[in-house]
Parts: structure tokens; C-alpha cells; sequence
């Protein structure tokens, strides 16, 4: 579990830094382009139906996991979606100097990465995985 939780610090202080840096070149580079763009805004706007396909997400990673033949790329494809959008808008977000944008997005990976949870909790329960161990 702590190796879990390591990764998803390290994985989400990477996505942060990376769009972070490529948004302070692409503004250094165009100074325009410190005006974010309605796709990354959108990404600040903490809603139910993110949340829904976070929440789906994890159902459906969850799933994939615990049946050997459907490929692991389908879990994090699946996952991927609901996360890395909104960290790489907080990066941008940090690199244009938009505070608030930067923590309504990072507020969004942060409920994002809890419905993945949730759904994945909820699935594994419902099929019995991990039974075998009592």
C-alpha cells in the first residue's frame, strides 16, 4: 500500500512538473499563450459528471484487473483519462500564473483520483476478489 501511495505522489509531482516546465517554454516562448484556453478552464470546474467517469474509470480498471485476459492497457487507458487532464491543466495553470485555476484543476485530479478509488473499492467487493486470502 505505501508503494501505491509513493506512486501516485511521485506520478502526480511528475505530470505537474512536466506540463508545468512545457507551459513556461511555450510562455516564454509566446507570451499570448499565458492566456488559458476554455479546454484547460474546463478542467478547473469541479463537477458530478467528472467525477462519474472517474467513478467508471475505476469500475472499469478494476475489472480488467481482475480478469486475466482483458489487456492492463484497458485499466489505464481508462484511468488516464479521468487524471491526467486535469494535472496537466494545473500545470499549465502554475506555469501562466493562474493560481486559482491551478487548484480548482488540481481539486479535480483530486476527486478524480478518489471516485477511481471508490469504483475500484465497490467492484472488487461486488465480485468477491481477494476472498481466496481469508
Amino acid at each position: 500500500m505505501l508503494l501505491a501511495i509513493e506512486s501516485i505522489i511521485l506520478g502526480t509531482f511528475f505530470a505537474v512538473a512536466t506540463s508545468a516546465g512545457i507551459g513556461f517554454i511555450s510562455i516564454q516562448i509566446d507570451p499570448f499563450l499565458r492566456t488559458l484556453t476554455p479546454e484547460i478552464l474546463s478542467r478547473a470546474q469541479p463537477n458530478m459528471f467528472f467525477f462519474l467517469v472517474a467513478l467508471l474509470s475505476g469500475i472499469a480498471g478494476a475489472y480488467a484487473y481482475s480478469r486475466p485476459k482483458i489487456s492492463a492497457v484497458i485499466a489505464g487507458i481508462a484511468i488516464s483519462v479521468s487524471l491526467i487532464p486535469p494535472l496537466c491543466a494545473t500545470g499549465v495553470a502554475i506555469a501562466a500564473q493562474q493560481w486559482n485555476t491551478a487548484i480548482q484543476s488540481f481539486l479535480l485530479y483530486s476527486f478524480n483520483l478518489l471516485g477511481i478509488i471508490f469504483g475500484s473499492v465497490l467492484l472488487f467487493i461486488i465480485i468477491g476478489f481477494g476472498k481466496d486470502a481469508e
